[in-house]
């Protein structure tokens, strides 16, 4: 809600050194052919942040009512599955 209230420039910078971490360990992925790279990474880092805010977002709106480490686990999963190129 903060996020929201203050501004979502900064969040959402790829200037962010948060976004700078994740879109470093995509391109390494990339590199070592452990992840596609038919998608830049840039947005497959803006893939990843947006679930997670999405994810975020929805344990907010449940009251914390679930274990949210469990389903960031879960979803994080699947997606770093449809990550992996093709063999």
């Amino acid at each position: 809600k903060s996020q929201l209230d203050t501004g979502t420039k900064f969040f959402i910078s790829p200037e962010r050194a948060f976004f700078k971490l994740i879109e470093e360990a995509v391109i390494a992925g990339q590199m070592n052919n452990q992840i596609r790279t038919d998608i830049s990474p840039d947005e497959f880092t803006r893939l990843i942040l947006s679930i997670s805010r999405g994810i975020i977002y929805d344990w907010c709106l449940n009251d914390g009512t679930y274990n949210i480490e469990s389903v960031m686990n879960t979803h994080f999963r699947i997606l770093v599955g449809s990550f992996t190129p093709d063999a």
